[in-house]
């Protein structure tokens, strides 16, 4: 029996590793359960990390070659893991999604929530619900359970337009400060095999550093900055074994832009941002040393020591540095120019009311 559960947005969750950590949830493209159809003639991915949420906004072109088909569609969150709070919510919704809205051709779709804990929840046009009734948290707090937000979409022949937006807390651990795993390869599931074409959009801030992992590019030219920064296909960061094989992106200003054609892949989008310790020794427990330390791009503005006059004076132009200052001394150039996110900027001039609040604060605890 052909099935109706034709497709899913699905989230997987980071495995928790011996590191400790909160994994919310991450983020996943449409999947179609035995759609041989339908193809996705574009889509256009937006990801934006705001404080310590990531805004997801999605934009597809679907084309559907035969007349009008009304589809059952889900999307599948499963169940945060780690040092996260697992108790299912009284509205039946996943705790750490917010604003989740779908619209199919322009027009606002409603959906229903079913928690569910098995893979064959929806069978004949049912879904088997799993029972809350007897779940005790404190006996078996590793329970297995997926929400699934599902709706109906009308797909009409020729082009279709489904646009859908949600918000997620990023996931975080000892390694990362932020964290997202965001799955591609379900695209490959349609009709055509491939996106014919593929945007992705990820802004981060300002003075970020990022780690993406090339699964489903080669090299960081593919990627183009919005803005101004710096990339290198071999990280700088080398504490975790997990940074090994992914690269480096600084992102001075804007953010990052990748496109392609005919896209297919075999790899997901696996992106992190280091704590700040991870760069290259630096630790803000410690004193911060110039001859053996590497300044990051950006990190935690707390009081800390200095080694000596030099590593002092290079802590209070930092600041300066990150935004492409062109230093007269010779030291402090020499040491700048090392730091892999460091860009020169001729029209950059130092002016300390051109800081921010913050940074005005940490200049003044140096000592």
């Amino acid at each position: 029996m052909q099935r109706l559960f034709r497709l899913i947005f699905i989230f997987i969750p980071l495995l928790l590793k011996a590191n400790d950590g909160s994994f919310y949830v991450n983020g996943n493209h449409l999947i179609p359960m035995n759609e041989t159809r339908i193809s996705i003639k574009k889509e256009i991915l937006n990801i934006k990390l705001i404080d310590d949420h990531f805004f997801i906004e999605v934009n597809y072109e679907f084309y559907n070659p035969d007349n009008l088909r009304i589809l059952e569609i889900g999307f599948e969150a499963e169940s945060p893991e780690g040092d996260v709070n697992r108790e299912i919510p009284d509205n039946k919704r996943h705790p750490y999604i917010f604003n989740f809205t779908v619209s199919v051709n322009d027009t606002d779709t409603k959906y229903n929530t079913t928690i569910v804990n098995r893979d064959d929840y929806y069978k004949n046009g049912i879904y088997k619900k799993m029972d809350l009734k007897n779940i005790n948290y404190e006996d078996d707090p590793d329970f297995y359970h997926r929400y699934v937000y599902h709706f109906k979409a009308k797909f009409r022949k020729g082009i279709n337009t489904l646009r859908h937006t949600y918000q997620i807390i990023a996931s975080t651990s000892v390694i990362d400060k932020y964290s997202l795993m965001y799955v591609l390869t379900t695209a490959m599931r349609w009709a055509n095999k491939q996106i014919d074409d593929f945007t992705l959009n990820i802004d981060l801030g300002n003075s970020q550093t990022t780690l993406i992992q090339n699964s489903f590019f080669n090299s960081v030219s593919e990627w183009t900055f919005k803005g101004n920064g710096t990339a290198y296909d071999t990280c700088h960061y080398f504490q975790s074994d997990e940074y090994l094989n992914k690269c480096e992106f600084n992102i001075l200003s804007g953010a990052l832009y990748f496109h392609a054609l005919n896209f297919k892949t075999k790899g997901e989008l696996n992106l992190s941002i280091p704590h700040s310790i991870y760069y290259n020794n630096f630790s803000q427990n410690h004193n911060f040393d110039y001859s053996t330390n590497w300044l990051p791009l950006d990190m935690n503005l707390d009081s800390f020591s200095s080694a000596d006059s030099i590593s002092l004076k290079i802590l209070k132009n930092w600041p300066y540095a990150r935004r492409g200052y062109i230093f007269k001394s010779q030291t402090l150039q020499s040491y700048f120019e090392k730091m892999p996110w460091y860009v020169r900027d001729p029209e950059y001039k130092a002016e300390l009311s051109n800081l921010s609040a913050e940074e005005k604060k940490w200049l003044k605890s140096l000592k």
